[in-house]
């Protein structure tokens, strides 16, 4: 039973090499792309370790009662996964741009838009002012006369962002 948990770590931990090992040695137009291909390769070796692998395997070095709470673990680790997906499958839906751009074609009557439509129809100030309204309600931001500034936990997580999307090679500014 080691093996349920142990296994998605180590595949997840190969693919977060092969991610980095292949933004950084190769100039991806794709990028989303490229993510997905790797992590379906990592879906196949999962698979084959799976079944290749002994289903008590590790269990022999570790005490029964430690067991207990290796499946425990395991439990939490997914449940937390379910949630931290619903989490963010909802900010998707919530705030998502893309998904608002989709929403406003998708209800037009002719099924289509032209890009001064979809302006009209999505005013980018509104989601900015919305945006701001919440970035200064979690404390990420304040207001300061007619602009806008950084909080500490602001600067933190800008920092914290920044520096994941420098060590994982995505773009840094669009």
């Amino acid at each position: 039973m080691i093996k349920f948990f142990c296994v998605p770590i180590i595949c997840f931990l190969i693919f977060l090499s092969l991610h980095i090992f292949t933004f950084h040695s190769i100039k991806i137009k794709r990028r989303f792309r490229t993510m997905v291909y790797l992590a379906l390769i990592m879906v196949v070796v999962d698979i084959f370790l799976f079944f290749l692998l002994p289903d008590n395997l590790g269990e022999e070095f570790v005490k029964e009662d430690l067991l207990k709470y290796i499946y425990l673990g395991n439990a939490l680790f997914l449940y937390l996964y379910i949630f931290y997906f619903y989490f963010h499958f909802i900010i998707v839906i919530d705030r998502s741009i893309s998904v608002r751009i989709l929403l406003e074609i998708s209800s037009s009557p002719q099924r289509s838009l032209t890009l001064d439509e979809i302006k009209k129809r999505y005013d980018l100030k509104d989601k900015f002012k919305r945006e701001l309204k919440d970035l200064v309600f979690l404390g990420r931001v304040e207001k300061k006369g007619e602009a806008f500034a950084n909080t500490f936990k602001g600067r933190m997580h800008a920092y914290i962002v920044w520096g994941v999307r420098k060590y994982l090679n995505l773009a840094t500014n669009r």
